[in-house]
Formats: structure tokens, sequence, C-alpha cells
């Protein structure tokens, strides 16, 4: 029972916490001021169903914990902590902040710090609420862990971190474009450029690890037959990629472009130029949208793997003991 428990309480914790930042980003992107109000002074009544989620996948993982230990079983608990101390002191507050200067029609400086600041606590507890879900999975034997070469997890962890960036840096662009004033603007473009830096050079890092993988892999020709992962994955990390590495690319044309590198390393206050006037701001509009359905398709594809295929990409392989 303390099981069943668990999985229902952590998937519908995760699915909430999901629902209230693609919201969130879409509303920002997509919506108009009314939008936004609703979004933002729904997500408090959504707390009625997070936080007795959150509750009982922590009881109920507690008390499994007392008997059963090892590595992934501390990891989880480890994870837990921080999702809950995450959510209590900065999660509740912020959203409650949002709310009502949102429902007073305030979208000045603090709206956008504490919208930055949300999205980013909201993106670390989705990726630990995912890595507990996948560690539980491993658990109970639904998930196998993979037998790969080491190389290939590192892969997958350098993943997991370019996804983390990449969300804050969008999180920090959308935040930059809700800015009330200038000087707002000023500060978030200022995290916001070095950030796009990074995730272009992580992008080229992974293509090239990427690259040195496949042309290192000795597997025969029966391995690949036996190696049932779907297409589709691969196919949605490239263009996880392309848009990446394009966005990045516009980025860094709309800042020579417009000058406004110069005024962000200057020290005085000059004004920051109109975006929209020069040709890659159009792009990168685009790819901020792209990037968002590219990362709910990543996740479609990782819940599908999940659970509805979870032994994909895992036949022919001896099964390994927890």
């Amino acid at each position: 029972m303390a099981r069943r428990i668990h999985s229902i309480a952590g998937s519908v914790a995760l699915l909430t916490i999901l629902t209230f930042w693609i919201s969130t980003v879409v509303v920002e992107l997509f919506g108009d001021e009314a939008a936004i109000v609703l979004v933002k002074t729904s997500i408090p009544w959504g707390f009625l169903v997070l936080v007795p989620a959150l509750a009982a996948t922590g009881i109920s993982g507690t008390r499994m914990a007392r008997l059963r230990g090892g590595p992934l079983v501390r990891a989880k608990s480890r994870r837990m902590a921080f999702i809950a101390a995450n959510g209590i002191l900065i999660l509740v507050p912020s959203a409650i902040y949002l709310a009502l200067e949102a429902q007073a029609g305030e979208f000045d400086e603090g709206f956008v710090v504490m919208q930055a600041v949300e999205l980013i606590a909201g993106a670390a507890n989705i990726a630990l609420l995912s890595l507990n879900m996948r560690d539980g999975l491993r658990l109970t034997g639904t998930l196998r862990r993979p037998s790969g070469r080491v190389p290939k997890r590192r892969l997958s962890m350098h993943d997991g971190l370019l996804a983390g960036l990449a969300l804050i840096a969008l999180g920090s662009g959308v935040a930059a474009t809700l800015a009330a004033d200038a000087a707002s603007q000023r500060i978030v473009l200022s995290l916001h450029a070095p950030l796009g830096l990074l995730v272009l050079a992580l992008v080229l890092v992974q293509i090239g690890r990427r690259m040195l993988a496949r042309r290192d892999d000795g597997r025969n020709e029966t391995t690949k037959k036996n190696d049932a992962r779907p297409m589709l994955l691969p196919i949605v990390t490239g263009g996880f990629y392309v848009v990446l590495a394009g966005m990045a690319a516009s980025g860094i044309g709309m800042m020579v472009l417009s000058g406004a590198h110069e005024v962000l390393l200057s020290l005085d206050d000059a004004p920051l130029p109109n975006f929209w006037a020069f040709a890659p701001r159009i792009p990168h509009a685009i790819g901020a949208r792209l990037l968002v359905t590219v990362m709910i398709l990543l996740a479609a594809v990782g819940l599908y793997r999940a659970f509805i295929r979870p032994g994909a990409g895992t036949r022919g392989r001896p099964r390994e003991s927890f």
C-alpha cells in the first residue's frame, strides 16, 4: 500500500509542478496581461493538490526507506529533503507574492525578479522529482539500470546539466521581456547573455562528445539489432541541440548588431536598444517557443520509456540487481 501511495503521490506532485512551470512559460511567451493574471492567481489554488501530494510522497518514502537501504534510497531521501525545503522557502512564498502582484496589476521589477526565481526553483524541483521517479522505478525493477559504459552515463549527466541551464536561460529571457523598466531589463540581460554563451559552449561540447562516443562505439551488428531504443529520442535530442545553437547564434547576432553588448559592459546608464528592430530578434523569439516544444517532447519521450515501454533499450542485456 505504501509503495502504491508513494508512486501515485509522486507522479501527481511532478505533474502538478510541471503544469505550473509550463503554463507560466507559455503564458509569458504567448499570452497577454489578462492571461498572465489568470495563471498567476490560479497557481496558489493548485497548492491544495501539490502540498498533500508532496507530504504523502515524503511520508510514504520515509516509511519504505526504513525497510530498504542502499545508495538509491539515500539519494532519493536527500533529494526529497531539498525538494521540501525549496517548496516551503521559495516556491510557495514566490507564488503567493506573484499572485498578489498580478492581481494588483503590478508588473514591476520585483515581479520580474521573483518570476525568474520561481522558474529556476521550479525547474530544480522538476529535475529532482524526475530523478526520484527514475530511481524509484529502478528499485521496483520496472526500469533497468543501463549497462552501457561510463562515458554514456556521463553524456546523460551532461545533457541534464545542459537542460537545466537552458531552463534558467529561458526563464531569464522571459523575465527580461517582462521587465517593467530599462534598469530591470539590463540586470536580467546581464545574467541572460553569459548564460546563453555557456549553453552554446556546452552544446558544442556535447556534440563533440557524442561524435567521439559514436566513433568509438564497438557494438556489432547483432547488438545493434537487439538495441530497441526508440529513434524518437535521438531525433528530439538532436532537435534540442539545434534549437539551442540557433537561439545562441541569433542572440549573439542581435547583441552585436544592436550594440547591446557594449551597453551591458559599460558602467553608465545608456538605454538598451529596441531589439525588435533587428532581424535576429524574430528567430530568437521563434526559437524560445520551439525550445519549450522540444523540452515538452523530451519529457514525453522520457515518460513513454519509463511507463509504456520501460524495457526499451535493455533487450538482450543482463538485468542488474539492486
